[in-house]
């Protein structure tokens, strides 16, 4: 039986509540639109957007809450919560997609906030990390514009819009694939198959773990990735409530998270995160603990 890693602390209430919040916003403001508007090239560009600043915080607020008192943990809770306040303020004003994002935001820097002055009060000094890692997360955050403008004054304006023209080819994918939506048409069968959208490069796959996995071994493949990657959360999970693992499962998350967010737009002959490293992380993050019998 595992047990938990500690009470109910202040800390990890508002980092729950916090990635509640975030989690409900990113359900309600992603999933409909999708559904609604697949294959449309404005609605690929969308998600494209929305994804990464809606599901990536989640996903980092996710160890603050099993591990309230981890450093890492906490930093990288704290670099999420700029980029929550710059998406707050990309959402019409009054709203509740808005307000919860907002009230997120200021709980986990309340969180935040208590943990490091209880550190400094307990004399643990380490925790200035977690100060450290809200100044970087707040200049990242102010950067975006200056990288977009670079940009705009380098690229063409179609050619930054759409991804380099992967929007074109995610919306062709998409008009194959609900011609064969169960089974695919097979493996590595993008090179020959799939749609070519360039005539001087030659398209390996589809450049979305999702779309790329679904067109090539269809519904069921897109079934199991999912299986896989829910089987490789629930082990992180448990992880980060033992407290000889917990620090395993802040790399394990975030290396899932940077799969995930990858996958948006790139894709492999198989998942984005690769099978190896998952099955060496597994290992690595497992309860350990040798069991003696008794002759």
């Amino acid at each position: 039986m595992v047990k938990p890693a500690g009470r109910l602390t202040p800390e990890r209430t508002l980092m729950a509540t916090a990635a509640a919040l975030v989690g409900l916003v990113a359900v309600l403001s992603i999933v409909p639109p999708v559904l609604s508007q697949l294959g449309r090239e404005s609605n690929w560009l969308w998600v494209v957007y929305a994804v990464p600043l809606l599901v990536v915080p989640f996903a980092l607020l996710i160890p603050a809450v099993i591990r309230p008192r981890s450093v890492l943990a906490a930093v990288a809770a704290a670099l999420t919560v700029g980029p929550l306040f710059i998406l707050g303020m990309g959402v019409q004003p009054g709203t509740p997609p808005r307000l919860a994002i907002h009230l997120a935001a200021i709980l986990c820097l309340a969180a935040l906030v208590a943990q490091v002055v209880r550190g400094i009060v307990d004399r643990r000094l380490s925790v200035l990390w977690i100060v450290a890692g809200l100044l970087l997360g707040v200049a990242i955050v102010a950067a975006y514009p200056v990288v977009m403008n670079r940009l705009y004054q380098t690229e063409a304006k179609s050619d930054v819009e759409s991804l380099s023209g992967r929007t074109q080819l995610w919306a062709d994918t998409w008009d194959m694939i609900r011609d064969n939506p169960v089974v695919g048409y097979g493996f590595f069968s993008f090179r020959n198959y799939g749609p070519q959208i360039f005539s001087d490069i030659k398209l390996v796959h589809a450049h979305n773990e999702w779309l790329n996995l679904w067109f090539t071994l269809g519904g069921i493949g897109v079934l199991l990735a999912v299986l896989i990657y829910w089987t490789y959360f629930r082990q992180v999970l448990r992880a980060g409530r033992r407290r000889s693992t917990a620090p395993q499962a802040t790399l394990a998350m975030a290396l899932l998270a940077f799969a995930l967010v990858r996958g948006i737009t790139e894709a492999s002959n198989g998942l984005v995160f690769p099978m190896t490293l998952m099955f060496v992380m597994v290992v690595w993050i497992s309860d350990r603990r040798l069991l003696v019998y008794e002759s």
